[in-house]
């Protein structure tokens, strides 16, 4: 019986061997192994990088949109403003005239 079971274990000792050895990878299949693992990484890598650029792309884009609006509206802006400087000139010239008259007129009642 110890005969039985020394020879059952030694036939399980070299079926895991010749086991192992069929499995045995190649160089080439160990290359190729590692060529597939470069690939499947380089993907995965391609894949995050165009979520970023994706991510990226969507701000410039949303950015310029408002960027664009921001100076329509300035423009907007500066255009009422010199409409307003050059009508507030054109009052500070005109009261400017009736302050000259109004002094002339107070000169000419003084002396009166």
């Amino acid at each position: 019986m110890k005969l039985t079971s020394l020879g059952v274990t030694f036939a399980f000792l070299f079926w895991d061997v010749g086991a192992r050895f069929l499995q045995a990878t190649t160089p080439m299949e160990k290359v190729a192994q590692l060529i597939q693992g470069i690939k499947n990484r380089v993907e995965a890598d391609g894949m995050l990088e165009q979520q970023s650029y994706d991510k990226y792309a969507c701000w410039c884009e949303e950015t310029t949109a408002r960027k664009a609006n921001d100076i329509s509206t300035d423009k907007a802006i500066i255009e009422e403003s010199q409409a307003t400087i050059l009508k507030l000139q054109a009052d500070t010239a005109t009261h400017q005239a009736e302050i000259k008259q109004t002094k002339k007129e107070i000169a000419e009642n003084l002396e009166a």
